[in-house]
């Protein structure tokens, strides 16, 4: 286990060796020699707390509180920030904490914690200094946004905030002046760029901080998260299916399919019978116009049929590829042998 961030120490209190560990002979170091070692969250079990209420308070830190922390080391803004979000059931106060104690902590999530933890109102005393909050997070969060040590991020965090709440105390604040400005923007966020979205299921690691496993080899720990993944995935995919099926169908739908396309090879046969009616009759009807003299009008005809064939062929599902292979290599023989039978026609020679 990572110890240089300090949440990572899980003594019983025992005085660091701090520099002293540079005499430690080799031979101390254990397995892993002079390497660190990977997060080793799946060594810590979550037992039911009637069995082990005492054990849990002997940490200093809980376990997987201490990983987390090592997991966040380093990684960008917007991965902190859905990491509160995933926690927040996890009661993450020492890892929320951690977060707010570290020089890199971005502004925005700082703002966040502000606005998902802060239960108690602040006050101006609170705001000034004169009062601590009762609440640890909120207290380290007002104090670094006082002291302006948090690293800018323009990330949003507007969208967990309730500025109603404090629209009285952020005119006050206004009209005073001075350092309190600073905490407008905490107040009264304004809207930021939104993170990327991001599915910390993804990340091994990050999934073993949620999850209780029995001992086992890393080696079942990942085959469980991938199972974990597939479900996910496809229980996902299920909700959508429904979602979709439940849907009105739109307009192209019941143009293309006459009704909710549900994949129905009859319905894919009746799109493509009636692409290839459609493009016909414009065809012919394009041929008329030109050869009775009549060029604006077919220019015209021309681009609406461009328009058809794009949205048919963009929007519709007309079968396998080898079906629309076909169409353009006929479409466009059939276009080259009429050309050169108008351009003979004209001439005289037919």
């Amino acid at each position: 286990m990572d110890t240089r961030h300090g949440l990572a120490n899980l003594s019983f209190g025992a005085t660091p060796f701090g520099d002293a560990a540079e005499a430690i002979p080799g031979a101390f170091y254990g397995p892993f020699g002079g390497d660190r070692p990977e997060p080793a969250t799946h060594a810590f079990l979550d037992e039911p707390y009637d069995q082990d209420d005492i054990f849990d308070a002997q940490w200093r830190v809980y376990p997987k509180a201490a990983a987390a922390a090592d997991w966040l080391s380093n990684r960008p803004a917007h991965i902190w920030m859905a990491a509160i979000e995933d926690l927040l059931g996890a009661h993450p106060d020492d890892v929320l904490a951690w977060m707010l104690r570290q020089p890199e902590c971005p502004r925005s999530v700082a703002g966040q914690i502000f606005w998902l933890w802060g239960h108690d109102e602040v006050t101006l005393p609170m705001l000034e200094g004169r009062l601590a909050h009762s609440d640890e997070l909120v207290a380290l969060v007002l104090e670094r946004w006082r002291s302006g040590t948090l690293a800018a991020c323009d990330l949003d965090f507007s969208r967990y905030a309730n500025p109603e709440r404090y629209r009285e105390l952020t005119q006050e604040l206004q009209n005073r002046g001075g350092n309190l400005e600073v905490f407008a923007d905490l107040l009264t966020p304004h809207a930021g760029r939104m993170p990327p979205v991001t599915n910390l299921d993804d990340d091994f690691d990050c999934w073993l901080l949620r999850v209780s496993l029995a001992a086992r080899p890393r080696s079942a720990a990942i085959a469980e998260w991938q199972a974990d993944r597939a479900a996910r995935a496809s229980a996902a995919a299920a909700k959508f299916a429904a979602k979709a099926a439940a849907a009105v169908p739109a307009f192209l739908e019941r143009l293309f399919y006459g009704g909710k396309f549900t994949g129905a090879k009859s319905q894919v046969d009746r799109c493509w019978k009636q692409f290839n009616v459609v493009m016909l009759s414009g065809g012919l009807l394009l041929i008329a116009l030109m050869r009775g003299g009549a060029p604006k009008t077919a220019f015209w005809v021309f681009l609406a049929l461009v328009a058809v064939l794009s949205t048919y062929q963009s929007s519709a599902n007309l079968g396998s590829y080898r079906r629309i292979i076909g169409w353009w290599v006929g479409a466009f023989t059939l276009s080259i042998g009429l050309a050169f039978l108008f351009r003979w026609i004209d001439k005289g020679i037919i």
